[in-house]
C-alpha cells in the first residue's frame, strides 16, 4: 500500500481539483420536482406536496449529510442532482454527453425503482462515459450488495474476447462430450454451470497485466471431480476448463459491452475499483454519515497510481486552473505574433501546412512554459517525500524488479528507445525519419529546411520538378541481446518496431572509426506521404550492369522518427565525416 505521504499527493492530484459533483440517483430530490410541487401548490393555495415514493422524503437527514460533506470540503463544491428519469435502457443516455463536465459523478446503481436490483441504466451511463475522451471519476453509491454490483458493472463494461479456445481444441472437447453423453446426458450443462462468473473474471484478470495478480482464484473442486471421474490428464483438463469458460462467456455476452473498454483493469479487493483509459470507478455502500470524498480517496489509494500518472494529472490540473492566464502569457509580443501570422498568410499549399504545424508547436511551448513550474514543484515534493529505496519503490509502483539482469536490460533499452525516437509525425519527409527501403533501414539526414514541400529548389538542383533530393544513411543492425559497448558514442539509435526494440548503428557496430554508408536518394511528390500507410516513392542511382547507371524506383515506408536532438546529432556526425580532410601522414 502507498505511504501516507504518497496518499497526500494522490489527494492533491485527484481530489483537490474537484470543483463540481453531479449526483445521479432516483432517491434524491431534484430542483425540477421541488419547483414543480411549489408551482402546483401556488395554483391551489395548498402546501407543496413532494414525491413520497423517493427515499429522501422519508429520510432527508441522510441525504443532507451527503450534501453537507461536499459543502464542508476544503473548497465547497458545486453539487447538482439528476434522478435518471431520462436515461432509457439500451439507448445513449441523454444526460451522458454532458456528464464529463462534472469533476465527480456519484452514481446510484439502481435507477429504476420498478426494476429491483437492476443496474442497466447505470451501466449504460458508465459505457457512455467510457466513450468520451475525458478522464471521468465515478463513485457508485448503492444500497445493493457491493460484490454483486461490482461484478455486474465490470461485466457490463467488459467486451467478449477471442482465443479462449481454438476451433480444433473445441472440437476435441465436444467429441469427448459426445462420447460420454449416454452415461451423463447433463455433462455439457454441468460444465458450463461449474464455470461461474467468478471463474470467468479470474481468467480475464490473470490475462490482464494491468490488474492486481494477488487475488485468490475461485475453487476448482467441482471441475476436479469431473477430471478425476473421467481420468483426464492435465492437458485435456485445461481444454475442458477453457471450453466451459467459453460457454460462460456466451451466456454473459448479452450483458457485455459490444464495443469493449480499452485498457480495462480492476481489483475485487475492498475498496474495489475498475478503470479504463477514460474512466475510474469506485464503489461504496449507502449508510449513515457517508463520506464520499473519503471513500473515493481510499479507493484511489488502493489503485496506487504510478508517480508518472500523478505528474501528468498535476499538469492537466494546472492547464485547467491557469489555462486562460497561461494563454494570455503565452501570446507574448504582438509584433512576434503578427510576424508569425503574416508568414502563414503569405504561404500556400504544402508550405502553409508545414508552417501552421510549426506555429502551433511554438504556441504550445509557450503555454507549457507558463504552467510547468508548478508541475515541477509537485514532482519535486513527491520525489523528496519518498523514504524507501528505489528498488522497492519501483517494485511497488510498477511491479518491476530492477535487480534482475533481464528486467534491467529491458528497462534500459526501452528507456533508450523512448528518449531517442517517437511515433511518426508530419505528412512529408523530414530530418530523422527512419525509412525501410527494399528490406534495408535508412535515416533521412538532410537538414529539415531543405525538405519543406513547396520551397523552390531550382537554384541548387536545376529544374527537377517535384523530385526532392535528400541524404540517407543506411543503418546497420547491432547484433546480440546486450547494450553495445560505448553506447554513448553518438552513433547508436534505438527504435521500436512491431513491439520490439531494435538497435542500429550509423556505421559498422564493431568499428567505431568506420565511415557511414550514405546515399543521395530522390523522393517523388516532394517527399509527401501516402497518408494511408506513411509511404512514399523514392529513386536511387544503381548500376545497370553494363558499366553505366540507371534509376531504380522503390517504395519507402516511414517506420519511425528520431527525436530532433538525436536526428541533429547524427546529422552533425555525418557532416564531420563528409567534411574530413585526408592528410598524408603515415604510421610509425
Amino acid at each position: 500500500m502507498p505511504s501516507e505521504s504518497y496518499r497526500e499527493f494522490i489527494k492533491e492530484a485527484f481530489i483537490a481539483p474537484i470543483r463540481s459533483v453531479l449526483i445521479v440517483d432516483d432517491d434524491y430530490p431534484t430542483f425540477d420536482e421541488i419547483l414543480f410541487s411549489q408551482i402546483e401548490a401556488n395554483k391551489s393555495d395548498e402546501p407543496p406536496v413532494m414525491n413520497s415514493e423517493k427515499d429522501w422524503y422519508k429520510d432527508p437527514v441522510s441525504i443532507q449529510g451527503v450534501l453537507n460533506k461536499f459543502r464542508e470540503a476544503g473548497q465547497p463544491l458545486l453539487v447538482d442532482i439528476h434522478d435518471g428519469h431520462n436515461v432509457e435502457i439500451g439507448e445513449e443516455p441523454k444526460a451522458a454527453s454532458h456528464l464529463h463536465q462534472s469533476d465527480l459523478l456519484v452514481l446510484d446503481y439502481q435507477l429504476d425503482r420498478d426494476r429491483v436490483g437492476d443496474g442497466t441504466k447505470a451501466i449504460d451511463i458508465a459505457r457512455a462515459l467510457g466513450r468520451n475522451s475525458h478522464f471521468n471519476m465515478v463513485l457508485v453509491h448503492t444500497s445493493e450488495i457491493l460484490d454483486d454490483v461490482f461484478r455486474q458493472m465490470l461485466v457490463g463494461l467488459m467486451g467478449p474476447i477471442t482465443g479462449i479456445i481454438s476451433t480444433e481444441e473445441s472440437a476435441a472437447v465436444e467429441k469427448w462430450l459426445s462420447d460420454i453423453e449416454d452415461e451423463n446426458p447433463d455433462i455439457t450443462a454441468q460444465l458450463v454451470a461449474l464455470a461461474s462468473r467468478e471463474h470467468y473474471l479470474h481468467y480475464r484478470r490473470i490475462s490482464n497485466v494491468q490488474s492486481p495478480s494477488s487475488i485468490k482464484a475461485p475453487s476448482m473442486n467441482g471441475f476436479q471431480e469431473v477430471y478425476d471421474k473421467y481420468a483426464l490428464n492435465a492437458d485435456f483438463s485445461d481444454l475442458v476448463f477453457r471450453w466451459a469458460l467459453h460457454g460462460r462467456q456466451t451466456e454473459l455476452a448479452p450483458e457485455m459491452n459490444v464495443e469493449g473498454s480499452p485498457e480495462l483493469s480492476w481489483s475485487e479487493i475492498h475498496p474495489r475499483w475498475l478503470r479504463t483509459d477514460f474512466l475510474f470507478m469506485a464503489f461504496t455502500k449507502k449508510g449513515k454519515g457517508d463520506d464520499l470524498l473519503g471513500d473515493l480517496l481510499d479507493t484511489l489509494t488502493a489503485w496506487n497510481p504510478r508517480p508518472s500518472r500523478l505528474f501528468l494529472a498535476a499538469l492537466r490540473n494546472q492547464l485547467e486552473e491557469k489555462g486562460v492566464l497561461a494563454e494570455s502569457k503565452a501570446l507574448g509580443s504582438n509584433h512576434v505574433l503578427a510576424h508569425w501570422y503574416s508568414r502563414l498568410l503569405d504561404s500556400d499549399g504544402a508550405q502553409r501546412d508545414y508552417m501552421v504545424g510549426e506555429s502551433v508547436a511554438r504556441h504550445s511551448e509557450q503555454l507549457l512554459r507558463f504552467v510547468m513550474p508548478d508541475v515541477i514543484d509537485f514532482a519535486s515534493r513527491l520525489v523528496s517525500s519518498e523514504t524507501d529505496n528505489s528498488v522497492e519503490l519501483c517494485k511497488n509502483y510498477f511491479n518491476v524488479d530492477l535487480t534482475k539482469p533481464d528486467v534491467l536490460f529491458r528497462s534500459q533499452i526501452e528507456h533508450n528507445a523512448f528518449v531517442c525516437s517517437k511515433k511518426v509525425e508530419g505528412y512529408h519527409l523530414t530530418t530523422g525519419h527512419v525509412l525501410c527501403i527494399d528490406d534495408e533501414v535508412y535515416a533521412c539526414l538532410s537538414p529539415s529546411c531543405d525538405l519543406v514541400p513547396g520551397k523552390k529548389k531550382e537554384a541548387r538542383y536545376g529544374d527537377i520538378g517535384d523530385t526532392l533530393p535528400f541524404t540517407a544513411v543506411r543503418l546497420q543492425v547491432v547484433p546480440g541481446e546486450k547494450l553495445p559497448k560505448r553506447v554513448q558514442t553518438n552513433r547508436f539509435i534505438f527504435i521500436e518496431l512491431a513491439g520490439k526494440i531494435k538497435i542500429y548503428s550509423l556505421n559498422d557496430p564493431q568499428n567505431e572509426n568506420a565511415g557511414p554508408h550514405w546515399f543521395t536518394l530522390y523522393a517523388e511528390q516532394e517527399g509527401r506521404f501516402d497518408k494511408a500507410n506513411n509511404s512514399l516513392k523514392v529513386q536511387r542511382i544503381v548500376s545497370d550492369g553494363k558499366g553505366g547507371l540507371k534509376s531504380h524506383s522503390s517504395t519507402a515506408t516511414v517506420i519511425a522518427q528520431l527525436r530532433y536532438e538525436y536526428a541533429l546529432n547524427l546529422l552533425q556526425k555525418l557532416g564531420s565525416v563528409m567534411g574530413r580532410v585526408g592528410l598524408d601522414f603515415v604510421g610509425a
